[in-house]
Formats: structure tokens, sequence, C-alpha cells
């Protein structure tokens, strides 16, 4: 679309940023004794709009903020 230039540039300093924390997160588990498994969710195949998949990634970053708060 219009906007896809922008939107790659965002979309690519994101999944930067977030394969910062997945390594940030294995080298913890390694820390403490243990060995990190990573067992990759399947992005589902119906989301085909940029709306649905930015939704998608609303629920799926609202759900780590629950899974941090029970933690704390």
């Amino acid at each position: 679309g219009l906007h896809r230039e922008e939107l790659r540039e965002f979309f690519t300093e994101q999944a930067a940023s977030e394969m910062n924390h997945v390594k940030q997160f294995g080298d913890m588990i390694v820390g403490l004794g243990g060995t990190p498994v990573c067992l990759p969710a399947g992005f589902p195949d119906h989301l085909t709009s940029p709306t649905d998949i930015l939704d998608y990634a609303l629920t799926m970053e609202n759900q780590v903020v629950e899974n941090y708060a029970e933690r704390m």
C-alpha cells in the first residue's frame, strides 16, 4: 500500500527489538542453569489485511503483559 516503506521499516525495527528480548531471556535461562527451548507459535494464515494483523499483534502483546503481571 501507500505506506509500505514506512511500515516495513517500523516492523523491521520492532522485530530486531523483539529478538533482543528473546536473546536476553535465553541468556537469563542459561544463567540459571537451564536450557532454553523455543517452539515458535504459528502465525494464523487467515490474517491478510494490515488491520487484522495489527489487531492480532495487539492481542498477543496484551497476553504478554498479562503473563508478566501474573508473575510479578
